[in-house]
This record gives structure tokens, C-alpha cells and sequence, in this order.
């Protein structure tokens, strides 16, 4: 990985023409600082280095029900709670995917999964462009007959999204949120 790590710090040609830097070392280096950082964080170094730079403590198994456990994360570490949720669900979804092709190819039996992304409300609060990232998460499940539940409190937790621009994102498309009481 730290050979990865190494790449972007070379400015390689091939690095510079995908990056469109156009021969400035400044334009270079703003435009593949995210990359760094991103890498930075997947060697152990920043924030949320140490969490997920290590290996996975257990495997995850497409035939069984499963679940993430945060409780271990302080609600008041709100981004890493964050970055964990999308942590997980990407992996819980990479799982779907990867079961679907495999069926696709016809070395499994289909399946059918229901997703449920609980707490979506500290992941909306996290920051510039999470709704963005939620809906490329989650924008084509039913092309994979992929049942989706997402978690709230309440209906207002959508104010939580900080971001002017992620705000008018949130509902775009005419998409509208179907509240239901359960009775016990």
C-alpha cells in the first residue's frame, strides 16, 4: 500500500494527463490531495486510519443474516460513526453485488436480500456531498431486486444534511418519503 501511497507524490505523466493539471504543479497537487488523503487514511495515518486500515475481524457470509455492531463508537464521535455506516453498508452492498454477478454467471442460486441502512440520519449530518454518496450507494437496488429499508428517527432528521447543495439533493427527482405508524 505504501507503494500506492508513493504514486500520486511521484507525478507520473500517465497521473498528470487523467488529472488535468495542465503542467501546474499547484493544480496537480489540489487536485489529487483527496487521493492522497484517501490513501493516507487507508495506511493507518489520519482520522479514520487506524479503524479501517487493519484487516476484517470476521468474513462476511451472502447466506446468512448479518449485522453491524457500532455500539462500540461514542455517539459523540459523529464522524467516524459516520464513515463507519457507509464503511459498512458498502460492504454489505458490495456483498449483494457480488452474489448477483455470481448468479448472474450461474455459479450460485439468485437470492434475494433486504438491506436496512439504520441511523441514516448521522450519516446525513456528516457533510459536504454524503447525500450523493448515499444515493450512488443506493440508487439501483431495484435493478437488482434489493429490498431497502432506511432507518431514521423521524422525517425531520433530513434537515440534519449540512450542506445548502446536499439539502436540495436529498428529494431530487420527485422521490418522497412514505411514513407509516407501526401499531403494536
Amino acid at each position: 500500500m505504501d507503494d500506492l501511497r508513493a504514486v500520486p507524490k511521484s507525478r507520473p505523466a500517465q497521473v498528470r494527463e487523467v488529472a488535468l493539471d495542465r503542467g501546474s504543479d499547484e493544480r496537480y497537487d489540489t487536485i489529487t490531495e483527496g487521493l492522497e488523503s484517501s490513501l493516507n487514511s487507508l495506511c493507518g495515518a489520519g482520522v479514520f486510519g487506524d479503524m479501517f486500515s487493519k484487516a476484517s475481524t470476521h468474513k462476511i457470509d451472502a447466506t446468512t443474516p448479518m449485522a453491524f455492531d457500532l455500539s462500540r463508537i461514542s455517539q459523540a464521535e459523529n464522524d467516524l460513526r459516520a464513515a463507519t455506516l457507509m464503511a459498512c453498508w458498502s460492504a454489505g452492498f458490495g456483498t449483494v453485488t457480488t452474489s448477483n454477478m455470481l448468479a448472474d454467471d450461474g455459479v450460485i442460486e439468485r437470492q434475494r436480500f433486504l438491506v436496512i441502512l439504520d441511523e441514516l440520519w448521522n450519516t446525513l449530518a456528516a457533510g459536504p456531498g454524503i447525500v450523493d454518496q448515499v444515493n450512488a450507494l443506493t440508487r439501483l437496488n431495484r435493478e437488482w431486486g434489493v429490498g431497502q429499508i432506511m432507518a431514521s428517527h423521524t422525517p425531520s432528521d433530513l434537515k440534519a444534511v449540512k450542506d445548502e447543495a446536499d439539502r436540495g439533493r436529498r428529494t431530487r427527482g420527485g422521490a418522497s418519503v412514505d411514513v407509516r405508524k407501526l401499531r403494536g
